[in-house]
């Protein structure tokens, strides 16, 4: 009886384990992607503010950024 729960504890344990390991491992995957994405936005927005600042005369995108 005390072999088997053992047994049962163990497997309980070694599957807990496996579980945890794959959700962490999907989560960080999820917060990657999160911040590739985020990181590429604001790229985006810099690279346009660079490119609109030859035609801004009032200056908005350095102000933009300055603020």
């Amino acid at each position: 009886m005390v072999m088997a729960s053992v047994g049962v504890l163990t497997l309980a344990s070694c599957t807990m384990a496996v579980i945890d390991w794959y959700e962490l491992s999907s989560f960080e995957e999820k917060l990657r992607a999160f911040s590739e994405n985020e990181l590429r936005s604001l790229n985006s927005l810099v690279e346009s503010a660079m490119e609109q600042r030859l035609s801004d005369q009032q200056n908005v995108a350095i102000k933009v950024f300055d603020g």
